[in-house]
């Protein structure tokens, strides 16, 4: 995205900008599903609570706008960091550590997208 904002090519910034945040939206779905299965497997008491949580993500991600959540992937998925280190799962801890970080990040990215929008400015204003 830098690479192309500073080449002066906004429409390769967009196109890059969403996919990152689509990447990393579909990777976040995907890690609390696993993270639901594994919590079930254990037959921990939070399985349920924790795919309900990726399932109104899901939704969440189906709409165009704002949706009220109701809980923050990253710290969800904080959790199965620490499972997956309690496991002894090192490097699937890490990998979905970073993710949690790169979830937070597009969090803020969409807020602020919308809140801008709302404004009626440009939600591409980054890449601008």
């Amino acid at each position: 995205m830098k690479e192309a904002r500073d080449r002066g090519d906004a429409e390769a910034c967009i196109r890059h900008l969403e996919e990152r945040l689509a990447y990393v939206d579909a990777s976040a779905v995907r890690s609390l599903d696993e993270y639901a299965t594994l919590l079930h497997t254990l037959q921990r008491s939070e399985a349920d609570t924790v795919r309900a949580r990726a399932n109104r993500l899901r939704e969440a991600q189906s709409r165009p706008g704002s949706a009220y959540l109701g809980f923050r992937p990253a710290g969800e998925l904080q959790g199965y960091v620490s499972l997956l280190q309690e496991l002894g799962r090192t490097s699937e801890a890490e990998a979905i550590k970073e993710l949690a970080d790169e979830s937070d990040s597009a969090q803020s990215t969409h807020f602020q997208r919308l809140i801008w929008q709302q404004e009626g400015r440009d939600p591409n204003l980054p890449c601008r």
